[in-house]
């Protein structure tokens, strides 16, 4: 069985974590460091995004935060910050590759979809809330009728939500359901 790697660890891009107190962190030259300590030409790639990006700009200064790093920090973990073995910084190219994870704040946090992103699916269409926790909960191996009640819904609802996931997936099945939520860091 051929394992993956995470990026930075024997290749020359850059993966960037966080931990469960929000540090910052990538795998760089094989080695684990602050984020803040990349060299100055990578944090400034992950700048310019940033300050190309309006909405998340405005969302940002209005929920307090100032400092172009104070900003930064939030916008990297925000876009970055999951562990996903994807590099999010090619090195060769100089492109940044951003990520949706499950930070665990989305359902509550000022900052969703307009500094993180939103989940897209392979036909280009966004994901709702609702159809990524179906998603979740189909690759945690729950049948329609416990689907239905888990999320305190009809099983005739449950059913459209998943005729719509399938169709936005393009997949056929639950297994190719959770493959997806597996190749988008939804499931564990």
């Amino acid at each position: 069985m051929k394992q993956k790697l995470p990026a930075g660890l024997i290749d020359s891009n850059i993966e960037v974590f966080s931990d469960e107190k929000e540090n910052l962190f990538a795998i760089h030259g094989g080695i684990t460091i602050a984020f803040f300590d990349l060299p100055e030409e990578i944090i400034a790639a992950f700048k310019e995004e940033m300050l190309n990006n309006t909405q998340a700009i405005v969302s940002l200064n209005k929920h307090g935060l100032k400092t172009i790093d104070e900003m930064l920090h939030q916008y990297v973990w925000c876009n970055y910050g999951g562990f996903d073995n994807t590099p999010d910084f090619i090195t060769e190219s100089n492109d940044l590759t951003k990520e949706f994870w499950l930070c665990g704040k989305r359902k509550d946090c000022p900052f969703v979809h307009k500094v993180c992103g939103q989940l897209i699916a392979p036909n280009e269409e966004y994901l709702t809330k609702q159809e990524i926790r179906i998603i979740q909960l189909i690759a945690a191996g729950l049948f329609d009728a416990e689907l239905a009640e888990t999320l305190f819904i009809a099983q005739g609802t449950i059913i459209a939500h998943k005729a719509n996931i399938f169709r936005k997936l393009q997949v056929n099945s639950k297994n190719e359901v959770t493959i997806f939520a597996y190749q988008n860091n939804l499931a564990k």
